[in-house]
């Protein structure tokens, strides 16, 4: 009986094996095609995800979209990247044929060398790659027409903005979709235009704002705005004259809308001094005082702000050796700096600032000021004569006393002004007939957001140059040209591309490293600072005892020669001491790092042979329980 039961249960367990294995395949292929769109995504960001702001877009489509799709057959010559890559732009661009509901229409081409495709994609503006083992060039991007013969095109897909491909397929979509733009006028004296005399490029943040808005410099004499401009960006505009300002007024009173980056201290101006001290300017916070006041704001003028959490790492010379400390006056913000009711702000997560200012509601306001765009509360406000000349941030850290309370570095103003100009235009202006015209308030509530920095804007503050093929390409490392164009487009009052903005750049820093670091930062600079001065105390007595002897020509004495002697042993024990202190400043430091990575090490393969243990006990336990009853 044993035998005959031990043989049918053998023959039930391999019945059950091929009725699993039947299963499994079976359930795999149901799956394959009846959840062939389905996806999982499980990034915080959901940046493979489409998100709402897309499917906007795509439903607005009103006419047909086509996309061509060049990648090269020999791809792989890139390397594995780039074939993972383009599998998962074929599967994005296919969702979004399928959720324009047939409005956009993909085709794959493969360019191979010296063909027509080859040719297409040269015209179409396609960057070749070249391939330096088979002598060719390997193409991997998009172009795009629309039925006006409207063409905008993606070179180039790398693998490294594979997180920006969402956005980057929308903006060519959106692009496509609606060719009238929006009309910018540009004001200030930060080159955004780039400068053809220096042979300077136009700066990034140009190149996203024109994707979606036609941007028109305004310079010369401004004595009025033209009826065709819709918002006025200021940059940074210190050289602005009255009539300017009158211009400026009135726009504002008629109904135009206002981007404004107003800072107490420009940088990327100071540096342009060709003597190497800035040369004196007036800044836009003075320049745009009578402005401000009528907005009912105001930012202190020569005060910057300075954020010890947000504080960036700086490498500056000190004694002759390099030092990295904390420059307050250089932060980044995070997600919980940004407003979350206002969508210019809500999708952002992380922005870079240097030097700003901070914006304040005067007490008899007109307006209502809502704040976008705030500090921590572990912050101070830094004279500009700190940071103006050849700054030390190593002083600037022992001098911080932070006051306890949030700073606000942009805002939402909203309401009726009155005009800065109310007795009408300005002297001087008197023969142009602007009289008529005039407007002592304005005819609506007003909609101005204002920055108090303007070096935000530099390349440097939130883009990074990666060698590629020999060519530098960009990568975004924070938002700041994001906040540029969600702010135009809320002004405008356009939001189906806000949400995609700030999708992307991952900030995932190690707070408790960083707040470990600082603390040791702040206790080892104080030390320090009080080391050095026993030791320069000391070295001064030393060379003190030996000038007084040397300028009398007389030969030191016992007592004075061991009088220096001891204060050698005094300034060797002070040495060591401080070779301590800064031993001290990264032990606690590296020997958390030391645990996150053994954790990081081996806390998966203990889990894993935990549970194998587990397993094979109860499975141990199982058999055991099984002999004993059929025993």
């Amino acid at each position: 009986m044993s035998i005959v039961g031990r043989s049918d249960r053998r023959g039930v367990s391999v019945l059950a094996g091929l009725l699993a294995i039947v299963t499994f395949v079976a359930l795999n292929i149901w799956v394959d095609r009846l959840l062939r769109n389905a996806q999982i995504d499980l990034t915080q960001d959901g940046i493979y995800s489409i998100s709402e702001g897309t499917l906007s877009v795509l439903q607005s489509i009103k006419e047909p979209i086509k996309l061509r799709l060049y990648v090269s057959d020999t791809l792989e010559a890139l390397g594995p990247d780039y074939l993972a890559h383009a599998k998962h732009v074929h599967e994005f661009l296919q969702e979004y044929a399928r959720l324009s509901k047939g409005m956009i229409r993909i085709e794959r081409v493969d360019p191979a060398a010296f063909s027509v495709e080859e040719d297409l994609a040269v015209a179409d503006g396609i960057q070749g790659i070249p391939d330096v083992i088979q002598g060719v060039e390997v193409f991997f991007g998009i172009g795009g027409t629309n039925s006006t013969n409207g063409r905008y095109v993606l070179p180039h897909l790398p693998p490294e903005r594979a997180t920006f491909l969402e956005y980057d397929l929308t903006r060519l979509v959106h692009d496509l979709a609606i060719p009238k733009k929006t009309v910018i006028g540009l004001m200030g004296d930060l080159p955004i235009h780039g400068d053809r005399t220096t042979r300077t490029p136009p700066w990034a943040v140009l190149d996203s704002v024109e994707r979606f808005f036609e941007v028109r410099p305004l310079f010369g004499r401004i004595v009025s705005i033209d009826e065709d401009i819709d918002i006025i960006w200021l940059a940074e505009a210190g050289e602005l004259d009255e009539p300017a300002l009158y211009a400026l007024d009135q726009f504002v009173m008629r109904g135009g809308r206002v981007l404004a980056f107003i800072d107490p201290f420009s940088e990327f101006l100071a540096a342009g001094s060709q003597a190497g001290v800035p040369e004196p300017r007036r800044s836009s916070v003075e320049a745009l005082d009578p402005l401000l006041q009528s907005w009912g704001v105001k930012i202190p003028a020569r005060r910057v702000v300075g954020d010890r959490p947000g504080a960036l790492q700086v490498r500056m010379q000190r004694d002759d050796r390099i030092v990295v400390t904390d420059y307050l006056a250089w932060f980044e913000l995070g997600e919980k700096a940004f407003s979350k009711n206002d969508l210019t702000t809500a999708q952002l997560g992380l922005m870079q600032f240097r030097t700003a200012g901070e914006i304040r509601q005067v007490s008899d306001a007109t307006t209502s000021m809502e704040t976008l765009i705030q500090t921590s509360v572990d912050t101070g406000l830094i004279d500009v004569s700190k940071v103006e000349y050849a700054p030390d941030p190593t002083q600037i850290l022992a001098a911080f006393e932070p006051e306890g309370e949030r700073r606000v570095i942009a805002a939402r103003v909203t309401g009726l002004v009155q005009s800065a100009f109310p007795s009408g235009p300005p002297k001087g202006m008197e023969k142009l007939g602007l009289d008529e015209a005039h407007r002592t308030e304005s005819t609506g509530p007003v909609n101005l957001i204002l920055v108090a920095d303007s070096d935000l804007l530099v390349d440097d503050t939130w883009i990074e140059s990666q060698p590629m093929a020999g060519q530098a390409l960009a990568v975004p490392f924070a938002n700041n040209a994001d906040f540029v164009v969600n702010a135009l487009d809320t002004l405008h009052g356009s939001s189906a591309m806000v949400g995609l903005r700030g999708r992307g750049v991952v900030h995932r820093g190690f707070t408790v490293l960083r707040k470990m670091e600082q603390r040791a930062e702040q206790l080892y600079r104080a030390k320090e600072d009080a080391l050095r001065d026993k030791i320069r105390e000391l070295q001064d007595r030393i060379t003190g005892l030996q000038r007084g002897n040397q300028g009398q020509g007389l030969i030191l004495t016992t007592q004075q020669q061991s009088s220096i002697e001891d204060t050698r042993s005094q300034m060797l024990n002070l040495r060591a001491e401080l070779r301590e202190v800064r031993f001290e400043l990264r032990r606690e430091v590296t020997e958390l790092e030391t645990s996150i990575t053994r954790l990081n090490i081996w806390l998966m393969p203990g889990l894993v042979a935990a549970f194998a243990m587990i397993l094979a006990g109860w499975r141990t336990y199982r058999t055991q329980r099984y002999q004993r009853v059929m025993s």
